[in-house]
């Protein structure tokens, strides 16, 4: 039973419950949609979060590799010392790694 004389909430441990007295003895109810639409909204903003680093860590990384193939692929026209450029994009691959790591 729980003790409601003080501000402290004491009651039983749940992992020493069973299933079926979780089942029984837990206030369980439906969602209601105000409820769900909170929660997706922060799953959602989340989800953008955590994402941003990984596409700005590919987009570097296709910059850096491509920067580095231009010059065999069309000769032409990239100069050979865009080369020198590639190792401005590969620290932005290493940034994005530490942002998507640190967070």
């Amino acid at each position: 039973m729980i003790d409601t004389s003080s501000s402290m909430i004491h009651g039983v441990r749940p992992s020493r419950l069973t299933a079926d007295d979780r089942a029984e003895r837990l206030i369980r109810r439906p969602w209601t949609r105000s409820e769900r639409s909170v929660v997706l909204t922060g799953f959602f903003g989340r989800a953008s979060i955590a994402i941003e680093p990984v596409i700005c860590g590919i987009v570097f990384s296709v910059l850096t590799v491509g920067i580095f193939a231009a010059p065999h692929l069309s000769p032409k026209w990239v100069p050979k010392d865009i080369i020198i450029v590639a190792p401005v994009f590969a620290l932005g691959v290493l940034g994005c790694a530490v942002w998507a790591l640190c967070r």
